[in-house]
Parts: structure tokens; sequence; C-alpha cells
């Protein structure tokens, strides 16, 4: 005769049933921390499962697998004796016992990986013995569930139904085998619709061809416990890096320093901040500092003074009267001898002889390009050395014939400079006093110029015109 626990209450009676002899009562989702009933799961092997019962805390639970694992007998043969071992799990029942009270142990029995565990071991290795137990990963922690466990499936089909359909998997239809066994020939099993049975007069006899749908332990994780690691530059003139996380006992890489000290070089980091030598490589990777839960770590970082930089000062070039050409100033070290530059300045009428520290000297103290100079200064300080010139036609520069009209429109001029009567220039340029070119521009048959100086300062300028049989050079002042 078959029994079944559908027959004595309808589903929902069944659910309110369960509420009340579970020892792991369903908690609503809004009271639960971590996992909820229909929450999909992942383990730590890449399998995954949606929970059908959470622990009050909410910490951990059972999984049932997302899909069925095939369709197997229970055992190999039904007139099978039970082991030992097999006993210690085995219910034996009258069938003149059918109230609801003796149903409660069954259904309280939830412990399927201990059932399972025992099934295998009654086999001795023999998976034939008893197929629908090694149907499961059992080695990877799922089982296959007791009555009771199958129960809660049953009673909660709603929920377990759409949580696999969200995710992917089988809904629960058709018949289960159980962990739970009957007695020799028989075992309890799950029909989706009518619910928990066992058939001692066929259905349920262990031979039968039934699915198997594994379930598993749910942990839910726990926060790692960690520390704080601060990085302190030690005396770093610029630069900040944020304190870090990490959970304790795992190591980790070592952040790229972000510090800067001046006339320092960067060494790595100690745990002291008086260490002179490195314990942790800037970037270092597997670094373990030991520390405990709510501790703050501090690396501070490790300095080398380096050489310190040169006092230097500043050489300038003036072109004292060039008419054109420039000259950067350079940077030199207090102390250090150099070599002069090349003269780049050019004066229309003049010879170039060398450079003095004096405007006005008319003979040079330094040899254009002269090596091994010596200038006395200080730190700081900004040294010029004045083109030194001697009035002569050395000038490759050839007066323009016909250029002879070409002139400033207006001179003394402002905010613009006009020159006009252009018409055989092929060329026009600018200078500073100094030899500074402001301007430079080519013509082509052009009557006038217009070249905008509002940024000019006032003073004397030179301009050279370009033709194809000379040049003409024009003094003009701007006020």
């Amino acid at each position: 005769m078959i029994r079944t626990y559908k027959q004595q209450a309808t589903k929902w009676v069944a659910l309110l049933i369960f509420l009340l002899i579970s020892a792991h009562a369903f908690i609503p989702a809004a009271a639960q921390e971590k996992g909820k009933i229909g929450e999909l799961v992942t383990f730590e092997d890449g399998s995954k499962g949606v929970l059908i019962q959470v622990e009050r805390d909410g910490q951990s639970g059972w999984a049932i697998a997302l899909r069925n694992a095939g369709t197997f007998s229970w055992a190999s043969q039904a007139t099978e004796t039970a082991t030992n071992a097999l006993n210690k799990i085995l219910t034996e029942r009258s069938e003149s016992k059918r109230a609801l009270n003796d149903m409660l142990p069954l259904l309280r029995d939830t412990a399927g990986y201990a059932a399972t565990q025992a099934i295998r071991a009654a086999a001795g290795g023999n998976r034939e013995s008893y197929p629908a137990a090694f149907a499961v990963d059992f080695d990877h922690g799922w089982y296959l569930p007791t009555a009771g466990q199958m129960f809660i499936v049953y009673s909660l089909e709603p929920f377990i139904k759409k949580a696999l359909e969200d995710n992917g998997g089988e809904v629960i239809a058709g018949s289960y085998w159980t962990s739970t066994p009957y007695n020799a020939r028989c075992a309890w099993y799950l029909d989706a619709q009518l619910g928990i049975y066992e058939d001692p007069n066929g259905d349920g006899y262990k031979t039968k061809q039934y699915f198997v749908r594994a379930m598993r332990h749910w942990q839910a994780s726990k926060p790692a416990s960690t520390y704080t690691l601060a990085f302190d530059g030690n005396g770093a003139t610029e630069g900040a890096m944020q304190p870090q996380t990490v959970n304790v006992g795992e190591s980790l890489t070592l952040p790229k320093n972000t510090f800067k000290r001046s006339g320092f070089e960067f060494l790595g980091w100690s745990m002291s901040s008086t260490a002179t030598e490195a314990s942790y490589t800037d970037g270092q990777a597997g670094v373990d500092l030991g520390g405990g839960k709510g501790e703050v770590k501090t690396l501070y970082a490790v300095w080398k003074a380096t050489a310190a930089p040169a006092s230097t000062y500043t050489l300038a070039f003036d072109g004292n009267g060039a008419t054109e050409g420039a000259m950067q100033p350079q940077t030199v070290n207090v102390g250090e001898s150099l070599t002069l530059p090349k003269n780049a300045f050019k004066r229309s009428g003049f010879e170039f002889l060398g450079w003095s520290m004096s405007k006005s000297a008319s003979t040079a103290s330094y040899t254009d390009g002269q090596a091994n100079v010596l200038i006395e200064s200080s730190k700081g300080a900004v040294k010029t050395l004045y083109a030194v010139w001697k009035k002569g036609q050395t000038s490759t520069s050839i007066e323009s014939a016909l250029l002879s009209s070409a002139q400033s429109l207006v001179n003394p001029f402002r905010d613009w400079l006009t020159i006009v009567h252009l018409n055989a220039a092929n060329r026009i340029e600018v200078y500073s006093i100094l030899g500074e070119k402001l301007y430079d521009r080519e013509l082509q048959g052009a009557e006038r110029m217009e070249i905008a100086t509002s940024e000019w300062e006032s003073g004397l300028y030179i301009v050279r015109i370009h033709a194809k049989d000379g040049t003409k050079v024009l003094r003009v002042v701007k006020r």
C-alpha cells in the first residue's frame, strides 16, 4: 500500500506543517543578512545550486543542484539484505502506523550527507550496488537528499521552480530518489505532484529508475579579518600615498612609491622610521607584513642623500650693437671652465673681434669659441659677455640699388611699423638692438608691409630688406 503525506494534507497545509516541524524554519528574505531561499549560489569548485533552506542567521543552509544527475536505480537488487552500516539510517515502519505524528521523525531527518555516506560505505566501493548514491559528486560535497529534505523541495515548489527557471535549471518534475530507505526492498522517493512515498507494493522498489537531484551544504563566505597598511613619506617633500586594507595572513604586492624628497634617492620601505637600509623594494611582490586584525602597519620610506647639486651661475651674451643674430644664455657650474660657443651675432659694417666682460671694450678678452674659459662668479649670479666689434668692411652685405626708395612710412612708429616701396624686395627681417630676430617673412612684389608691434618694447630696431641685388638696412624707433 502506498503511504503518502499528500493524502493527509494539501500542499499548502504541508507547507504550514513544514514550518512548524522543521528545525530550520523558512526565513523571509527581508530578515536574512546573507543567503536567501531561491538565491543562486556558486561553490568554490564552480558548481552551482539554488538555496532551498537557510539558517536563521542567514549564514548556512542547503542548495539543490540546478539539474538532474540522470535516472538511476536506488539499489541493484530488490531483495537485498541491509548491512549493519545501512541499518543505522534504516527506519522500519509498520503498515498500521499511518498517523501524522509517525511521519514527523521522517520529515525531520535532514542528514542527507551522512545518509549518502552510509550508503556508499555499505557498497564497499561497488558503485553498481547503490547507483543513485554514487550518481552525485560526493567528493565535492554533493549528496543524495533525505526524504525530509525532498519534502522541503515539495513544500517550497513554487519558490524553487521559479528560482530554477530564472537560473537556467531544470524544474522538479517526475519522481526522485531520496537517501532514506524504507526497508531492504524499498526506499522513500518524491513524486513531484503527490509528495513523499514509500511503496512496498512496487513503485518504491529500489530497482526502479528514478531521477537523482543532488543537494549540498552551503556556508556563507565570512569576511576576511583585515588590517590597515599605511605609507609614511618619512621626510618626503612631495607626493602622497593612500593606506590599503589587507587581509590578515595574505601577502600583497606593494604599490609603486609616489613620494619624492629633494636631494635624496628612494631606496625602498622599512617598518622603522630611522632605517638606513630598505626591508622591501619598490613594488615588491609577495610581502607578508604579519598584521593582526584591526592593526595599523606603517611602512616608512627609506632615503639616501644624493650628491649636492653644483652651484651654478648664468652666462649671457650681448650682441652689443649687433644688427642680427641671437644667442641663448648658458648655465655654468661655479668654479668650472667652459668652451665658449661660436658667435652668432652680426653687425653691419663691423668685424667681430671676440668677447669682453666690458660693454665699452675695444679689445677682446676671449676669442670666438675659446676653450678652457674660467669666469669668476658666485652661485646664482648673471655674468654677461659683450661682443667686441671693429669697424671695417667685413660684411658681405651689398647695398641694394633696387631698394633705394624703401623706407619706413612713419618713424618713430607706435603699434604698427609700415615699410613702403618694397616691389623689388624678396624678404624682410626685423631685429632688436640686442640682435634678437622678431620678424621674418618672404615677399613677392609687395608694395608695402605692415607689421604689428604692440607687443614690442620702446627702442631702436633694425630692419633688413633683401632683394636680388643686395640688402638695405633701416633703423627705426618705437615710441
